[in-house]
């Protein structure tokens, strides 16, 4: 969701682990951002990825399980 001035604020990336994820969350993080969602089956990699991100202390970086092959459980 983009704010009045076009800064991305929220940010969900489903397959959140994966490098296609990380640069695009590079390419659409802002000074404007203020949460991400990692949605991805290996929460611990999520986790890594979450603490490796370069954001600011105020961006609330949540990690998700999701599974796209569960289709019972979405």
């Amino acid at each position: 969701m983009r704010d009045a001035s076009g800064g991305v604020q929220n940010i969900v990336v489903f397959g959140g682990t994966s490098e296609i994820a990380v640069a695009t969350l590079a390419h659409l993080l802002t000074p404007s951002t203020t949460a991400v969602v990692l949605a991805c089956r290996d929460v611990d990699a999520g986790r890594a990825v979450a603490e490796s991100l370069d954001v600011a202390d105020t961006v609330e970086v949540v990690v998700e399980h999701w599974d796209a092959t569960a289709h019972d459980s979405h």
